[in-house]
């Protein structure tokens, strides 16, 4: 006869560095901020007296504290491998992180384990942009898109014509906050034109202005110039190269302000 496993109770994500830095945070909370946090998370806090501990709260609850009590944005990144670890490796782990056991040839061996990372502005806010990017239906339908055109070529009708609102969606929040570009970012629709077309890589301006753009609306030969100059000036926009051969790129501020607009106004849908 078979016995059944026994349930795995309590587990929990723990990183000693993590765990330092939240109650480093607990320390220097001020009386606003800890009238925030409910009697029963208090409880569990300040169980010993008034100095702060975390050892009885779990993830979930020390989450909720950093981004409620402290207006932390916290990212979580899991890694998109099938690797994992057996139970009796996690069992050892579990003993060498609380310093029951030597962890050093032990943890070495451990293929997943847990990292906390700090993060300022910029960091966070192009890990938020590209978890939004990741989890939009315009992402997801070019993907699907991708991966099933050499195999499903015939789709339902349902399914087409969702892609295609989809798609239409998105046309219409673009030409809907179009104008939420020059009002936003102080940008003409030349400059938008600029950093959309140079954003993947270096491109002769020739060809932006007399190629892929020509018609583009609202724009024309010299205000394309113009505005090439002028974002060149504002730190946006390098140039290289010889007159009549000049290539243009963005520079990391063009990228920055790039991401900036999709993920306020562009991905807004």
């Amino acid at each position: 006869m078979q016995v059944a496993k026994k349930p795995i109770k309590k587990i929990d994500i723990y990183n000693e560095n993590f765990n330092h830095f939240f109650v480093e945070k607990l320390n220097k909370i001020t009386p606003e901020q800890k009238a925030l946090i409910p009697e029963s998370l208090s409880f569990k806090i300040y169980r010993y007296g008034s100095e702060a501990g975390s050892e009885m709260l779990s993830f979930q609850e020390k989450m909720w504290i950093l981004s409620t009590v402290f207006k932390h944005h916290v990212t979580i990144m899991v890694d998109d491998d099938e690797r994992g670890i057996c139970m009796k490796e996690f069992s050892k782990s579990q003993q060498a992180l609380k310093g029951e056991i030597k962890n050093g040839p032990l943890l070495d061996s451990l293929r997943v384990h847990s990292s906390f990372i700090m993060a300022d502005k910029e960091l966070m806010a192009s890990s938020l942009y590209m978890n939004h990017v990741c989890t939009t239906n315009i992402y997801s339908l070019v993907k699907e898109l991708i991966e099933n055109t050499s195999h499903k070529r015939d789709r339902a009708f349902v399914k087409a014509k969702k892609e295609i609102n989809t798609i239409l969606e998105f046309l219409s929040n673009y030409e809907a906050t179009k104008r939420k570009i020059a009002i936003d970012y102080e940008l003409t629709m030349p400059m938008w034109y600029a950093l959309i077309y140079f954003s993947k890589n270096e491109k002769l301006g020739v060809d932006f202005y007399d190629g892929d753009f020509k018609y583009a609306y609202a724009s024309n030969k010299v205000t394309m110039h113009r505005d090439m100059k002028r974002l060149q000036d504002m730190g946006y926009l390098l140039r290289r190269g010889k007159k009549l051969q000049y290539r243009y790129s963005l520079t990391g501020a063009g990228i920055n302000l790039l991401d900036r607009i999709m993920n306020n106004i562009i991905l807004k849908f």
